[in-house]
């Protein structure tokens, strides 16, 4: 087996951008998810009876969903 191929300059180049890539997904989901919870918790507990029935049925389909 050829290990040369892995450490090339142009593998290298395409791991560093692999890792910019999938640290950029994982902040933007982080700051999305984030504002998402915070905007569900408020809707939860305000006083708006129908968002809360949304928010709860979102919340339970979410819940049920299995991870594939």
């Amino acid at each position: 087996m050829n290990w040369e191929v892995i450490f090339r300059e142009e593998s290298l180049a395409m791991y560093g951008e692999g890792i910019v890539t999938t640290l950029w997904l994982l902040l933007s989901s982080l700051a999305v998810g984030g504002v998402m919870a915070l905007a569900f918790a408020l809707a939860l507990t305000g006083p708006y009876r129908w968002l809360q029935r949304i928010v709860g049925a979102y919340t339970f389909v979410i819940r049920g969903t299995p991870l594939l």
